[in-house]
Protein backbone atom coordinates (compact mmCIF):
# COMPACT_ATOMS: atom_id res chain seq x y z
CA UNK A 1 0.00 0.00 0.00
CA UNK A 2 1.23 3.47 -0.84
CA UNK A 3 1.27 5.74 2.18
CA UNK A 4 2.18 9.37 2.70
CA UNK A 5 4.73 9.74 5.44
CA UNK A 6 3.69 12.61 7.69
CA UNK A 7 6.56 14.47 9.32
CA UNK A 8 6.34 16.49 12.52
CA UNK A 9 6.34 19.88 10.67
CA UNK A 10 3.50 18.60 8.50
CA UNK A 11 1.60 17.51 11.60
CA UNK A 12 2.06 20.97 13.07
CA UNK A 13 0.71 22.61 9.93
CA UNK A 14 -2.09 20.14 9.22
CA UNK A 15 -3.53 20.07 12.72
CA UNK A 16 -2.48 23.50 14.00
CA UNK A 17 -0.21 22.06 16.66
CA UNK A 18 2.31 24.56 18.06
CA UNK A 19 5.90 24.11 16.98
CA UNK A 20 8.03 22.06 19.35
CA UNK A 21 11.75 22.03 19.91
CA UNK A 22 13.35 19.29 17.85
CA UNK A 23 14.05 17.09 20.86
CA UNK A 24 10.46 17.26 22.07
CA UNK A 25 9.10 16.68 18.57
CA UNK A 26 11.26 13.62 18.07
CA UNK A 27 10.11 12.17 21.39
CA UNK A 28 6.49 12.95 20.63
CA UNK A 29 6.83 11.20 17.27
CA UNK A 30 7.98 8.04 19.04
CA UNK A 31 4.87 7.91 21.19
CA UNK A 32 2.14 7.45 18.63
CA UNK A 33 0.24 4.23 19.23
CA UNK A 34 -2.25 2.00 17.48
CA UNK A 35 -3.83 1.01 20.80
CA UNK A 36 -7.14 2.42 21.92
CA UNK A 37 -5.34 3.70 25.03
CA UNK A 38 -3.24 6.58 23.74
CA UNK A 39 0.32 7.00 24.92
CA UNK A 40 0.99 10.37 26.51
CA UNK A 41 4.04 12.58 26.03
CA UNK A 42 3.89 15.85 27.91
CA UNK A 43 0.44 17.33 27.28
CA UNK A 44 -0.06 15.72 23.86
CA UNK A 45 -1.73 12.47 22.86
CA UNK A 46 -2.31 10.81 19.51
CA UNK A 47 -4.15 7.67 18.55
CA UNK A 48 -5.45 5.85 15.49
CA UNK A 49 -9.03 5.34 16.58
CA UNK A 50 -10.62 1.90 16.24
CA UNK A 51 -8.82 0.71 13.09
CA UNK A 52 -11.64 -0.53 10.91
CA UNK A 53 -10.06 -0.67 7.48
CA UNK A 54 -7.59 -3.23 6.19
CA UNK A 55 -3.98 -2.99 7.34
CA UNK A 56 -4.97 -1.39 10.65
CA UNK A 57 -6.06 1.89 9.08
CA UNK A 58 -8.31 4.10 11.18
CA UNK A 59 -9.09 7.73 11.83
CA UNK A 60 -6.28 9.79 13.35
CA UNK A 61 -7.34 11.54 16.56
CA UNK A 62 -5.40 14.06 18.60
CA UNK A 63 -5.69 15.52 22.08
CA UNK A 64 -3.66 18.23 23.79
CA UNK A 65 -3.30 21.88 24.62
CA UNK A 66 -2.09 22.70 21.11
CA UNK A 67 -5.07 21.23 19.26
CA UNK A 68 -7.80 23.61 18.11
CA UNK A 69 -10.70 24.32 20.49
CA UNK A 70 -13.35 24.32 17.78
CA UNK A 71 -14.78 26.27 14.87
CA UNK A 72 -15.75 29.84 15.71
CA UNK A 73 -19.52 30.22 16.09
CA UNK A 74 -20.08 26.80 14.46
CA UNK A 75 -21.12 24.52 17.35
CA UNK A 76 -22.61 21.75 15.20
CA UNK A 77 -19.45 21.39 13.11
CA UNK A 78 -17.34 21.55 16.26
CA UNK A 79 -19.38 18.75 17.81
CA UNK A 80 -18.67 16.54 14.81
CA UNK A 81 -14.89 16.76 15.18
CA UNK A 82 -14.38 17.27 18.94
CA UNK A 83 -15.58 14.40 21.13
CA UNK A 84 -14.57 13.86 24.75
CA UNK A 85 -11.59 16.14 24.23
CA UNK A 86 -10.37 14.29 21.12
CA UNK A 87 -10.01 16.03 17.77
CA UNK A 88 -11.17 13.66 15.01
CA UNK A 89 -9.06 14.89 12.11
CA UNK A 90 -10.95 13.17 9.29
CA UNK A 91 -7.63 11.77 8.09
CA UNK A 92 -7.22 8.01 7.83
CA UNK A 93 -3.86 6.50 8.60
CA UNK A 94 -1.79 3.94 10.40
CA UNK A 95 1.54 3.64 12.17
CA UNK A 96 4.51 1.58 11.05
CA UNK A 97 6.94 -0.49 13.12
CA UNK A 98 9.16 2.59 13.59
CA UNK A 99 6.23 4.54 15.06
CA UNK A 100 5.86 6.91 12.14
CA UNK A 101 2.34 7.99 11.37
CA UNK A 102 1.11 7.72 7.78
CA UNK A 103 -1.79 9.36 5.98
CA UNK A 104 -3.65 7.13 3.52
CA UNK A 105 -6.49 9.50 2.69
CA UNK A 106 -9.50 11.42 3.90
CA UNK A 107 -12.36 9.55 5.56
CA UNK A 108 -14.96 11.45 3.51
CA UNK A 109 -13.26 10.46 0.24
CA UNK A 110 -13.27 6.68 0.74
CA UNK A 111 -14.94 4.80 -2.10
CA UNK A 112 -16.90 1.70 -1.08
CA UNK A 113 -16.92 -0.78 -3.95
CA UNK A 114 -19.79 -3.14 -4.80
CA UNK A 115 -17.95 -6.05 -3.10
CA UNK A 116 -17.47 -4.08 0.12
CA UNK A 117 -13.85 -3.07 -0.41
CA UNK A 118 -12.56 0.35 0.60
CA UNK A 119 -10.56 2.34 -1.94
CA UNK A 120 -8.60 5.44 -0.97
CA UNK A 121 -8.48 7.94 -3.88
CA UNK A 122 -5.31 9.57 -2.52
CA UNK A 123 -3.51 6.23 -2.60
CA UNK A 124 -4.38 5.70 -6.26
CA UNK A 125 -3.47 9.28 -7.13
CA UNK A 126 -0.03 8.82 -5.63
CA UNK A 127 0.42 5.49 -7.40
CA UNK A 128 -0.63 6.69 -10.87
CA UNK A 129 1.13 10.05 -10.64
CA UNK A 130 4.49 8.27 -10.75
CA UNK A 131 3.87 7.49 -14.42
CA UNK A 132 5.76 9.62 -16.93
CA UNK A 133 2.66 10.35 -19.03
CA UNK A 134 0.61 11.65 -16.10
CA UNK A 135 1.23 15.16 -14.80
CA UNK A 136 -1.79 15.39 -12.49
CA UNK A 137 -4.61 13.06 -11.54
CA UNK A 138 -7.79 13.27 -9.49
CA UNK A 139 -9.55 10.01 -8.58
CA UNK A 140 -13.27 10.09 -7.81
CA UNK A 141 -16.35 7.89 -7.64
CA UNK A 142 -18.70 7.91 -10.61
CA UNK A 143 -22.19 8.04 -9.09
CA UNK A 144 -23.91 7.91 -12.47
CA UNK A 145 -23.26 4.20 -12.98
CA UNK A 146 -25.50 1.45 -11.49
CA UNK A 147 -22.54 0.08 -9.50
CA UNK A 148 -19.86 2.16 -7.75
CA UNK A 149 -17.15 2.86 -10.31
CA UNK A 150 -13.70 4.38 -9.85
CA UNK A 151 -13.01 7.20 -12.28
CA UNK A 152 -10.09 9.53 -12.83
CA UNK A 153 -9.53 12.87 -14.47
CA UNK A 154 -5.98 13.10 -15.81
CA UNK A 155 -3.86 16.00 -16.98
CA UNK A 156 -1.21 14.51 -19.30
CA UNK A 157 2.44 15.45 -19.25
CA UNK A 158 2.37 17.18 -22.61
CA UNK A 159 6.11 16.95 -23.25
CA UNK A 160 5.97 13.18 -22.78
CA UNK A 161 2.85 12.95 -24.92
CA UNK A 162 4.60 14.88 -27.70
CA UNK A 163 7.46 12.40 -27.58
CA UNK A 164 4.96 9.68 -28.49
CA UNK A 165 2.53 11.51 -30.76
CA UNK A 166 4.42 14.54 -32.06
CA UNK A 167 3.39 18.18 -31.74
CA UNK A 168 -0.30 19.13 -31.53
CA UNK A 169 -1.77 15.61 -31.50
CA UNK A 170 -5.51 15.18 -31.92
CA UNK A 171 -7.57 14.90 -28.72
CA UNK A 172 -8.63 11.39 -29.68
CA UNK A 173 -5.01 10.27 -29.99
CA UNK A 174 -4.14 11.69 -26.57
CA UNK A 175 -7.14 10.05 -24.95
CA UNK A 176 -6.29 6.70 -26.52
CA UNK A 177 -2.66 6.93 -25.33
CA UNK A 178 -3.62 7.87 -21.75
CA UNK A 179 -6.26 5.17 -21.49
CA UNK A 180 -3.82 2.58 -22.76
CA UNK A 181 -1.33 3.68 -20.09
CA UNK A 182 -3.98 3.52 -17.37
CA UNK A 183 -4.88 -0.01 -18.48
CA UNK A 184 -1.21 -0.97 -18.23
CA UNK A 185 -0.93 0.39 -14.69
CA UNK A 186 -4.28 -1.14 -13.73
CA UNK A 187 -2.94 -4.59 -14.57
CA UNK A 188 -0.68 -4.40 -11.53
CA UNK A 189 -3.54 -3.59 -9.15
CA UNK A 190 -6.27 -5.72 -7.56
CA UNK A 191 -9.49 -5.68 -9.57
CA UNK A 192 -11.37 -3.58 -7.02
CA UNK A 193 -8.74 -0.80 -7.16
CA UNK A 194 -8.64 -0.44 -10.93
CA UNK A 195 -9.70 2.80 -12.60
CA UNK A 196 -12.68 2.05 -14.84
CA UNK A 197 -13.26 5.43 -16.45
CA UNK A 198 -10.77 8.03 -17.64
CA UNK A 199 -11.32 11.65 -18.57
CA UNK A 200 -8.47 13.66 -20.08
CA UNK A 201 -8.16 17.30 -19.04
CA UNK A 202 -6.30 19.85 -21.12
CA UNK A 203 -5.45 22.37 -18.37
CA UNK A 204 -3.89 21.99 -14.94
CA UNK A 205 -6.22 21.65 -11.97
CA UNK A 206 -6.90 24.68 -9.80
CA UNK A 207 -4.95 24.29 -6.55
CA UNK A 208 -4.97 25.62 -3.02
CA UNK A 209 -2.08 27.61 -1.57
CA UNK A 210 -0.65 24.31 -0.31
CA UNK A 211 -0.61 23.00 -3.92
CA UNK A 212 -3.48 20.58 -3.35
CA UNK A 213 -6.09 20.00 -6.04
Amino acid sequence: MSKIRLTIPELETRYRIPKYKEQVANEWKKHFTLNSDATVYGNEEAVVYSPYYEDGIGEICLKGAGVMLGYYNRPEETGEVLKDGWFYTGDLGCIDSENFIYITGRKKNVILTSNGKNVFPEELEQYFSRDHLIAEIMVWEDHNSPQPKIAATIVPDWEEVSAYLGENPADEEVEKLIKKEVDRINSGLPMYKRIAEVKVRQEDFAKTTSKKI
